[in-house]
């Protein structure tokens, strides 16, 4: 029992610590939420979208675990929880309150609340090999409070990473010990495995942090590797690649079918803005958001000659911190002799669902950890020498220093939520007697936070839902709106029922004007008031679908919705673009361009270009190259070339044999002056350009200037 004292005790200064860190949460976590500072509207989405995400596979492991993929989001998608991060190795964090209470909020808070100090414990695991405890527990403290991790609750997916450490500390045993036991092979299975399903973005980071540690692990423990350490770390990694890798086969399969886009192609030339900022970002984190100037100085000292013992520490953090800040400063390069995003644009290219990442700067989860072993080797050298209870009594001053260094940040702000049996009494109603048909909401919510909380509001009746939240929504969500935005027409609701089984719609009147929500005092036949709600209407919907398999074809990979094939067009596609405005001649930089045209189809097959699965589909796509005569400048003088951007815009339906259709593209404008050349084109996806085959492209000069400055008015004299 001794033996577990010292870690017990703690976990218990740790969950003490968390709760000052988390104040006022702990106090009103059943039914608030928490966010740093201001409450921002992506972030309060992705709260919504998080908390739905762990609620849906709670609910989906204990009823349908072998439709886990099949969310009832994004309904009719299928795989619909590959929109978003699956999150499964949060499961035993979350399940059981979510399980006993059914109180999302409450279960996502206790998650986030248990993250921190089962981080610093593992941390202090860790480093409890290379460093006494108290300067352990320091580590333990820095890895876990650092003020970046502060800013994440709404992205609890990045709070989880204390299985990493534990997966090398696994393997620390498994390498080093004269005997090795088959509980640390187990150990580097389990936490690789729970480590890769809390997150992708954590899955990568493993990926990263155990590949660079490994092959210096077995340079260090050369001398003991036999065919039974071997083949057990072979095991180990190989069992958790498995374990990580099923679950990503339905988003390499959406990724496949262009549902998921990438970043590494020309057509998505412009990257994730998270990449952009990736260094700003970085560089955030290493001066202010980072373990601050106390946890620098005790890594510095970790560094200074002699080494001796500390030698593999100190080379395991160093490489640790130095490998995390190379991947989360991206692609891009930050050192003017050396090519420094060459390693992240190796993973793009080498590692499969790698391009799809879009905020790079938070795998400085990786140089966190790094930072945080060498602190503790640093903190050991200070108190190494001294008795254990005037080492831990100097070990509690500095962590109460620490704390108090923390002081500037800005308070959590808590905010109510709708939680436990507090739901809108309309969802309950749908409890009781949705009989798992599919819900439709109007309108469609305008703002990401409504959309997402939507999604959670689901969890309490866990029906099929049109709507959705996430960073890559399908494009059948846009187009079963498109069809409703018509509502209560009832041509509009032949066309919606005939397009997708829905069950129920709901009215939000307080969301509609005056005018629209007189519309719905008289619902035409097959929509049945089911009663009010507030301000909520209730529609049972029983109209039934006409003639014809368009639901059957709306995910369909062979066919367009409305049944044109969906294969390449062939060597002859005649037709051209028309512009119904023409483009303007100069174009103030910064300002947004959108090209209106006609499409026409001149030969005797309609072109496809309504389907949900973009291989084989039609597009407009618009590339704005620099024109050649003249360099681009910038206010400040010459700049280098400029690289072609370029965009792709989805038509509204199949364009007819011999027919035209209306189509617009937002012209992707460099913000950079200069003289500029726009090709408006139709391409098919994975075919290429129509060009080719006959089908007419626009080009057309523009010219990107500087706003005109007003002249001033001279001063006169009184």
């Amino acid at each position: 029992m001794r033996r577990w004292r010292e870690p017990l005790v703690l976990l218990l200064v740790f969950g003490v610590f968390t709760i000052w860190w988390l104040w006022p949460l702990p106090s009103v976590w059943r039914d608030h939420s928490a966010m740093l500072g201001e409450r921002q509207e992506t972030p309060l989405a992705d709260f919504y979208l998080v908390t739905w995400v762990l609620a849906w596979d709670a609910h989906a492991i204990v009823t349908q675990p072998w439709a886990l993929f099949q969310a009832n989001a994004f309904y009719p998608s299928p795989s619909s929880l590959a929109y978003s991060e699956h999150l499964l190795g949060y499961l035993p964090l979350f399940a059981p309150t979510y399980w006993l209470t059914g109180n999302p909020i409450l279960a996502v808070n206790v998650l986030v609340f248990l993250t921190y100090p089962l981080c610093a414990l593992a941390a202090y695991a860790l480093a409890r090999r290379f460093a006494a405890p108290p300067a352990a527990a320091l580590a333990g403290l820095l890895f876990a409070f650092a003020p970046f991790r502060r800013a994440l609750p709404p992205h609890v997916h990045m709070l989880g990473t204390f299985w990493l450490p534990l997966a090398l500390l696994g393997s620390e045993r498994w390498l080093a010990a004269s005997s090795p036991r088959r509980r640390d092979a187990a150990l580097i299975a389990v936490a690789l495995a729970m480590q890769g399903l809390s997150s992708v973005y954590l899955a990568y980071a493993t990926l990263v942090a155990y590949g660079v540690y490994l092959p210096l692990a077995l340079i260090r423990w050369r001398r003991r590797l036999d065919v039974r350490r071997l083949a057990g770390l072979g095991a180990a990694v190989l069992a958790a690649a498995i374990a990580i890798g099923l679950p990503m086969l339905p988003y390499l399969e959406l990724r496949r079918y262009g549902l998921i886009p990438s970043y590494d192609d020309a057509v998505n030339s412009r990257p994730a803005l998270g990449l952009l900022f990736a260094v700003p970002q970085v560089v955030d984190y290493l001066r202010v958001t980072g373990p601050g100037a106390a946890g620098y100085a005790l890594a510095a000292l970790a560094l200074l000659p002699p080494w001796r013992e500390r030698a593999w520490a100190c080379v395991l953090g160093l490489v640790l911190t130095v490998a995390g800040l190379l991947l989360a400063c991206g692609p891009a390069s930050v050192l003017s002799s050396i090519d420094t995003g060459a390693p992240y644009r190796a993973l793009v290219a080498w590692v499969p669902g790698f391009a799809t990442v879009r905020i790079a700067s938070r795998f400085v989860v990786i140089a966190h950890l790094g930072l945080a072993l060498l602190a503790a080797v640093g903190s050991g050298r200070l108190l190494g020498r001294l008795r254990p209870p005037v080492a831990w009594a100097a070990a509690a001053i500095v962590a109460l220093l620490l704390a108090w260094s923390f002081r500037t940040l800005p308070p959590l702000t808590v905010a109510p939520e709708i939680a436990g049996g507090a739901a809108p009494e309309v969802d309950r109603w749908l409890a009781d007697h949705g009989r798992g048909r599919a819900l439709l909401e109007l309108p469609p919510a305008k703002r990401f936070p409504r959309a997402a909380h939507r999604m959670l509001m689901s969890t309490h009746h866990w029906l099929p839902i049109v709507e959705g939240y996430s960073g890559y929504p399908p494009p059948s969500m846009q187009r079963i709106y498109a069809v409703a935005s018509e509502l209560p027409d009832s041509g509009a609701l032949q066309r919606l029922v005939d397009l997708v089984d829905i069950g129920w719609i709901v009215v939000h009147l307080d969301e509609l004007a005056e005018s629209e929500r007189r519309r719905w005092d008289t619902p035409p036949p097959g929509l049945a008031l089911v009663g009010r709600f507030g301000d909520a209407l209730l529609f049972d919907v029983e109209q039934k679908p006409g003639p014809g398999d368009r639901r059957q074809r709306f995910f369909s990979t062979t066919e367009t919705i409305e049944g044109t094939p969906l294969a390449p067009l062939g060597d002859s596609c005649p037709g051209r673009l028309v512009l119904t405005t023409p483009l303007p001649e100069t174009i103030v930089v910064g300002e947004s361009l959108v090209a209106k045209l006609d499409v026409y189809n001149d030969g005797p097959a309609p072109l496809p270009a309504q389907a949900m699965y973009p291989r084989h589909l039609v597009m407009l796509h618009a590339e704005v190259r620099a024109a050649r005569s003249t360099p681009a400048r910038t206010t400040e003088g010459p700049r280098a070339a400029v690289p072609p951007r370029h965009e792709r815009a989805r038509l509204i339906f199949d364009v007819p044999a011999n027919g035209k259709m209306p189509a617009q593209i937002a012209v992707p404008l460099p913000p950079v002056v200069g003289d500029y050349v726009v090709r408006l084109e139709l391409v098919q996806v994975e075919d290429g350009p129509l060009a080719g085959c006959g089908f007419a492209t626009i080009e057309s000069p523009i010219r990107v200037v500087l706003p005109s400055t007003p002249p001033r008015a001279e001063a006169t004299g009184s």
